[in-house]
């Protein structure tokens, strides 16, 4: 009897043959690893119905929910294929949290890993080298071997947190701080990211959706940025946000660090990137590491997690190259095409590699070394939106792609073979100060003259704080629009603080409707955003809520998103469209946007590449296929 054991895992990162080739060799099966695209499928053979049962259940156990994992089944069939085990293309990630069967190994008592801090395996692990471990506590010293059991400082740094304490923590992905929740803690030390036992902790303490607490316990163990519940409020009053990073423990410090703390009663403590080096109190260990960036996912309205961020469980990637012999830079990061595969590295790692390519892409802004190649020039936009068109063997149909970044100047662009690449709207923002901002507002017509007056008598204070301000611009145009219209409301006294606000009201807004903020276009297909601060202005005036004013601007903003795809479909038929930038990294946005969208249209993300900086330089690469 054969079983085949079917997976849709649309990352080549390996993780999930790794463990499958490992539960397959430690069974009494024969047995065939294949994959072809983004199936992967272990064919199990045995004589006996009981030893498949088994090496069934042990699957159940070894295989981990991933992020990545879209589909699950299992079949009887009647042969086995001779097809090759597995591509080459598929590659190791540099960091990876542990894996079920190192977690199981450091837990276990009778296992020579018991309680290691540098447990790992071919399928998990960091880029750390083991060393003698130091817990300093004041005058105190307690040290153990690299290959020694652990467990024993971990236990008294639980002590210290539990206590209410705080101290500095060397973890897997660099030196941070660890400490209880505290008023007098988070003075010092700022929260980054907050660790929670398990998923059922999580739920508890944040408010979470079905696909939230299934991408918080999966292998990659990412960050999500997730609300507060009432829980948490009533222990935790004095904290400053209704927001949080949240996260599971995602390295083995972290872990015995938390089940140690567990031990004593407690489920969450945080982590603060802020170190003070007279602390006296800490963990430590020799590491040169300069730490890999964890993934921060955001959820769909489906539940499908989308990576906004990070590299962890990533790099170095690989993927489909179509042809050419390339380099691109953009950044922290690195493409390279060579012929039919393609790679992703952090740029350092190109130190002392033998490269012959026949060009070279470099991201606007950003200089180019002398290579003796032709230079070619991109946006992160068009790289962005080329990434998830290459991913998907999308270049030869007819596209639309949406760039909204936090950073980079975002657009609706279109792509096909007929037609190439075009910017078929851009999202503009050129006053530079706000008398100019008002100015151009009361010589729209006889309305806008009178809602400045109304406003500056209503408001008088907040009026008179404009004049003479110049408006700082806070990275992309979009953003600086939010933000200069959270300024106006209220939230903030720069656009970054104020459009931070303004998206987090957006954010704990529970309603299911807001006011509908005006976004409409001037000459040329580009966005007017007079139009968008004076209806919240108008809106202000009336006395709406912050936080219904709020989700106004961020629903309507996704609803002229959507509108202006079903235009464009209209005019000229669509066979998708692509959802890329870092601003679909704020749940609300991503959410109300691909709702729209997908009512009508095929919605099309990075598969396991991040929405912005990483993917862009894979998809240089495409631009000039």
């Amino acid at each position: 009897m054969i079983l085949a054991f079917k997976f849709i895992n649309i990352t080549e990162n390996g993780v999930l043959e790794r463990i499958l080739e490992r539960t397959l060799a430690a069974s009494s099966c024969r047995g065939r690893l294949v994959r072809k695209g983004d199936e992967t499928v272990l064919y199990a053979e045995s004589e006996t119905t009981d030893v498949l049962e088994r090496f069934a259940d042990t699957l159940a156990i070894s295989v981990p929910h991933s992020i990545f994992m879209k589909e699950y089944c299992v079949e009887v069939v009647e042969t086995m294929p001779n097809d090759v085990v597995r591509e080459a293309e598929i590659c190791k990630p540099e960091a990876m949290p542990p894996c079920p069967k190192c977690l199981a190994d450091v837990e276990n008592t009778a296992s020579e890993k018991f309680g290691n801090i540098f447990t790992h395996c071919k399928v998990c692990g960091y880029p750390v080298e083991p060393t003698e471990v130091t817990l300093i506590n004041f005058a105190k010293e307690m040290q153990a071997a690299a290959d020694a059991n652990h467990t024993e400082l971990f236990e008294a740094l639980a002590r210290v947190i539990h206590n209410g304490g705080s101290a500095t923590l060397t973890t897997m992905s660099g030196t941070v701080t660890a400490a209880a929740l505290t008023k007098k803690n988070i003075g010092k030390f700022p929260v980054d990211e907050i660790i929670a036992y398990d998923v059922h902790t999580a739920s508890r303490f944040f408010e979470m959706q079905k696909g939230e607490v299934l991408a918080l316990g999966s292998i990659e163990k990412p960050r999500i940025r997730m609300q507060m519940a009432l829980e948490f409020k009533e222990k935790y009053p004095f904290f400053y946000s209704a927001f949080a990073h949240v996260k599971l423990p995602d390295d083995m410090v972290l872990f015995l660090l938390m089940r140690a703390l567990h031990e004593v009663g407690d489920v969450l403590f945080y982590l603060s990137r802020s170190v003070d080096p007279s602390t006296p109190i800490a963990l430590t260990f020799a590491s040169d590491t300069a730490g890999v960036k964890a993934l921060d996912v955001v959820v769909t309205e489906e539940g499908d997690a989308i990576v906004a961020s990070g590299e962890r469980s990533i790099l170095p990637w690989r993927g489909r190259g179509y042809g050419k012999k390339s380099l691109s830079l953009c950044g922290d990061y690195a493409g390279l095409m060579e012929k039919t595969s393609a790679e992703v590295v952090q740029r350092e790692r190109l130190a002392g590699r033998d490269i012959a390519v026949d060009e070279l892409l470099v991201a606007e802004g950003e200089e180019a070394p002398d290579t003796g190649v032709p230079v070619v020039r991109f946006s992160h936009r068009h790289a962005a939106f080329f990434s998830v068109l290459g991913q998907h063997g999308l270049l030869g149909k007819k596209m639309a792609g949406i760039y909204v970044g936090k950073t980079h100047d975002s657009a609706i662009m279109i792509h096909s073979e007929k037609f190439g690449l075009v910017d078929f709207m851009r999202f503009d923002f050129e006053y530079e100060t706000f008398d100019a901002l008002f100015s151009a507002i009361e010589a729209m017509n006889e309305t806008g003259g009178k809602l400045l007056a109304n406003f500056q008598q209503k408001f008088p204070e907040v009026f008179e704080g404009f004049v003479g301000k110049r408006i700082e611009r806070n990275g992309s145009n979009v953003m600086t629009l939010f933000g200069v219209i959270g300024m106006i409301l209220g939230f903030g006294e720069t656009t970054a603080e104020a459009s931070r606000k303004l998206l987090d009201n957006a954010a704990e807004f529970k309603g299911k409707k807001g006011p509908r903020i005006d976004y409409k276009l001037k000459g040329e297909r580009r966005l007017d955003p007079l139009w968008s601060v004076r209806t919240a202005m108008s809106f202000k005036l009336a006395g709406l809520d912050d936080l219904t004013l709020s989700f106004g601007v961020v629903e309507s903003f996704s609803e002229f998103l959507s509108s202006t795809i079903d235009d464009i479909e209209t005019d000229m038929g669509l066979d998708g469209v692509v959802l890329c930038g870092s601003l679909f990294g704020e749940k609300k946005i991503l959410q109300k946007s691909h709702m729209l969208i997908a009512k009508n249209h095929t919605v099309y993300f990075n598969k396991a590449l991040p929405l912005d900086e990483i993917s862009t330089a894979y998809g240089a690469l495409m631009l000039t296929v």
